[in-house]
């Protein structure tokens, strides 16, 4: 069991380290952080716009860190202010058209980066990649419920 355990949270921190970095690394060139490259990526596909309590969810992320960032985006004009509600993380967010261009940019990106990743997974291993890893995800939801 301790094998197990050793051998699947040094896999999932080095699995995260190495995205963490190939993100930074790829996107120092464009002049964007982590959280903003995340907020473009989930934006570009949301033509309709998303608030920052939807994008917290996204990219697991607290509400304020979303909040500057979105914040920090406007600045750059790659997002813009559709609606202004009550509460500031209910205020709707659409990209801009330099946005879209990024958001285009981040989305290849990831996608070739993703299709190199797992070149050597037929799709039947790829499915059941994923299918375990929510399972965990979920059993390891249950314990925290338990513990807290």
């Amino acid at each position: 069991m301790q094998e197990r355990y050793i051998e699947f949270t040094s896999l999932i921190t080095s699995l995260y380290r190495l995205i963490q970095k190939i993100k930074s690394t790829e996107m120092k060139e464009i002049g964007l952080k982590g959280n903003q490259v995340q907020c473009l990526y989930y934006l570009f596909y949301e033509e309709e716009g998303i608030n920052a309590k939807n994008l917290s969810n996204l990219c697991n992320e607290d509400k304020a860190a979303i909040s500057r960032t979105l914040k920090d985006l406007e600045r750059k004009d790659y997002v813009y202010l559709v609606r202004k509600e009550e509460k500031i993380y209910k205020n709707l967010y659409r990209l801009t058209e330099k946005g879209k261009e990024k958001g285009k940019y981040i989305s290849e990106k990831i996608q070739l980066i993703f299709e190199k990743a797992g070149d050597s997974l037929n799709p039947i291993w790829r499915n059941n990649l994923y299918k375990s890893l929510h399972l965990i995800e979920q059993n390891l939801k249950n314990i925290e419920k338990e513990v807290n």
